[in-house]
């Protein structure tokens, strides 16, 4: 007979038995990306990120020009790094 539609017949697995891979963004790459989405709630997170010192304002305002973006985007979202960095 056979178990459900699509079940490889195999006895479940323990939850010990079961490989899990995660990928986690760099912290600074993670609220760059965010910044590029442009909404409040990002930028919010950004302040938010400088403040816990999980990022360092040295380190987005490098990055931010590897950006794939146009270089008028990239320079806005520089000078909005820098008024958030004077607001921390």
């Amino acid at each position: 007979m056979g178990g459900p539609s699509g079940s490889s017949g195999d006895p479940p697995r323990s939850a010990s038995q079961v490989r899990a891979v995660a990928f986690c963004l760099e912290p600074h790459d993670l609220v760059l990306s965010k910044l590029v989405a442009n909404r409040e709630r990002d930028w919010e997170f950004g302040k938010d990120a400088l403040d816990a010192q999980v990022v360092e304002i040295s380190i987005l305002t490098e990055r931010v020009g590897d950006l794939p973006l146009d270089s008028e985007r990239v320079e806005s979202i520089a000078k909005s790094l820098e008024a958030l960095a004077r607001a921390a």
